[in-house]
């Protein structure tokens, strides 16, 4: 009789907490970069200017940085053995990491809340 792991069922039936994490992680760490680079866009171009554009692109870029480590995570650390969630962590893992570059660029690019 298999034994259940938490809310999963046992590795024989279907993925455990940590594959499911591994497949989730990379796409909350950029839904997480978005929300906060937009906020501190929000912020830079509110009528009373609360942060310089300075500090928000240090901020962008060093959020960054620390996004894409995290994201890269199941690719650099796989878990399980399973191919196809192997490779579905991979893929999650890449395409998260290309949205957050890409979340980050138009910081880099435009000086100024007018484009």
């Amino acid at each position: 009789m298999a034994t259940r792991h938490g809310p999963l069922r046992s590795p024989e039936h279907g993925p455990s907490r940590t594959q499911v994490c591994s497949l989730a992680l990379p796409v909350i760490v950029w839904a997480v970069h978005f929300i906060v680079i937009y906020t501190g866009i929000s912020a830079a171009c509110a009528p009373r200017a609360l942060l310089s554009h300075g500090s928000v692109l240090v901020g962008t870029m060093s959020l960054t940085l620390v996004a894409l480590a995290v994201a890269l995570l199941p690719v650099l650390r796989p878990v399980g053995d399973d191919p196809a969630l192997l490779r579905a962590a991979r893929w999650t893992a890449l395409i998260a990491v290309a949205a957050i570059v890409f979340n980050a660029v138009p910081v880099a690019l435009f000086h100024s809340c007018g484009g």
